[in-house]
């Protein structure tokens, strides 16, 4: 297992599910609960965590226009639920800076996929 570097959470909707990846190497997962279905892929970077709870921040994500630069709410952090324990866990790996993305797809996978250009350095 990875015992440092960043970590990132994949949730998937198809799946029900939530992996935990620590610098690239999953550290864990476990089934979730969802309030309602995942409409669209989003990403999040975590921008810090008080007492009422994680503060994530939407992420522009390359070819989908999704709103990026809001805050998640205190609302938005309650429609998934994850077993307790695993919560715990969770939340004592988090820090400022880790990433999460959703989807609505599988995790299982099926190749590679499309080729999609990611950053481009032309005018």
């Amino acid at each position: 297992r990875a015992p440092s570097g960043p970590v990132s959470l994949v949730l998937s909707g198809r799946d029900r599910r939530l992996l935990v990846l620590r610098n690239g190497v999953e550290i864990g997962n476990a089934p979730i609960l969802l309030d309602q279905p995942v409409s669209m892929t989003a990403a999040f970077q975590l921008q810090s965590i008080d007492a009422s709870g994680p503060h994530w921040l939407r992420l522009p994500v390359p070819g989908l226009s999704s709103p990026s630069g809001t805050v998640t709410s205190a609302a938005d952090e309650t429609k998934v639920h994850l077993p307790d324990g695993f919560r715990s866990l969770v939340m004592g790996v988090l820090k400022p800076g880790a990433t999460l993305l959703v989807t609505r797809d599988t995790l299982a996978s099926a190749g590679t996929g499309t080729r999609q250009r990611v950053i481009d350095t032309g005018p």
